[in-house]
């Protein structure tokens, strides 16, 4: 829910699917719903995700309130938390240092406040509230999503913690909005001073912008202050004190998992595989490519989707995942087996999986798309 009809207005909150709203006004064209959800939480939400009980369209078109100037969205250190995406923050580790693949952290389970830590990581990896401390293997990330469309300022500072921070051959640190650079800059062995950011860039909902801490050669004395903030705003707007948004709950990721429910979440995507067709094509190998749909049979990119692709059982079983772009294409190339299973994978996603076998290695290829449905 959000201060105002639109994505580049303040997010107060979330609603859980099923909630019971009440429709209080809607904009002209009915594409964003004034909605009261209880006494204290009232705002806009885009009619996509309203299932009213009559025509949105009976509802009052109501006044848009104006946009602000200048506003405080987003702050590492403030919004710290011990639950992967609290406030639209991502606590991850590069597969390897420079990488643009990422996997998310395990929270620290000895009690410390940090992200961090299990065997397949340094012990001196982390990330804080303030900071990250990269391995030698792997970067130290953290990731906000963005829900806004419209100007963001980034800004901060980052510089060698002045304790444990002192030594080794420096770190680099960089900014990435999609993967695409925005700032980088080198920090030496004992840089404590503070080298400082301010970028201006054009956010749409969804752009993810990763902050990294990258160890240059060893991971000794690298704990870095890197505590970026993240403003929305609008020249044209309005000067307007800051909205509140609603109170919420960290549930710590350590916690003991619930149990496994005899149902899917009514939030989950359910996806079945479709074979298009075969095809030859000039590349050196068997292939694997398609598409992935929403219900309405729009492309779509589902948020951390992966497509996962594994051979035969055996000793030498070829087992990869493959990112899903923003548009909703995959490609899976330098396959050298006859026989694979791939479905795709992610955060709430369950997917059907599909066999593909080739005839011949060198020229075919397997365009597999993928179908939201309802859930099984």
């Amino acid at each position: 829910m959000r201060s105002g009809p639109g994505a580049g207005y303040f997010v107060l909150g979330k609603l859980t699917a099923g909630d019971t709203v009440t429709i209080t006004g809607r904009t002209a064209d009915a594409v964003w719903m004034a909605i009261q959800a209880g006494s204290e939480r009232s705002g806009w939400v885009s009619s996509e995700y309203v299932k009213a009980n009559y025509p949105p369209e009976s509802a009052p078109v109501i006044a848009t309130p104006p946009l602000p100037r200048q506003l405080l969205v987003a702050q590492a250190s403030a919004d710290f938390a011990a639950q992967q995406g609290f406030r639209d923050w991502f606590y991850l580790a590069s597969t390897a240092p420079g990488s643009s693949k990422f996997i998310r952290m395990p929270w620290d389970s000895d009690g410390t406040y940090r992200w961090c830590c299990d065997a397949n990581y340094s012990s001196a990896m982390r990330v804080w509230s303030a900071g990250a401390y990269p391995s030698q293997s792997n970067d130290a990330v953290r990731l906000w999503v963005s829900p806004y469309d419209g100007q963001l300022r980034i800004s901060g500072t980052a510089h060698k913690e002045r304790v444990f921070g002192n030594g080794g051959n420096g770190v680099l640190v960089r900014i990435l909005q999609n993967k695409n650079m925005l700032w980088e800059n080198s920090l030496g062995p004992s840089e404590t001073a503070e080298t400082s950011f301010d970028l201006s860039v054009t956010s749409k909902s969804g752009d993810e912008f990763y902050f990294v801490v990258g160890a240059r050669g060893d991971d000794v004395g690298d704990s870095t202050v890197f505590d970026p903030t993240v403003e929305l705003l609008h020249p044209g707007g309005t000067d307007l004190p800051a909205p509140e948004g609603w109170a919420e709950i960290v549930r710590p990721t350590a916690a003991a998992p619930a149990p496994t429910p005899t149902r899917p979440p009514a939030a989950a995507l359910c996806f079945e595989p479709r074979l298009r067709h075969y095809e030859e094509h000039k590349g050196c190998c068997a292939e694997v490519a398609g598409l992935v749909y929403n219900r309405q049979g729009k492309l779509f990119g589902p948020r951390g989707a992966v497509v996962r692709i594994e051979g035969p059982p055996a000793n030498n079983r070829y087992v990869r995942e493959f990112g899903v772009d923003a548009s909703g294409g995959y490609s899976i190339t330098a396959l050298s087996t006859d026989v694979y299973t791939v479905w795709l994978k992610g955060p709430n996603i369950r997917s059907k999986k599909y066999e593909v076998r080739y005839d011949d290695l060198a020229k075919i290829r397997i365009l597999v798309d993928f179908y939201q449905v309802a859930c099984w």
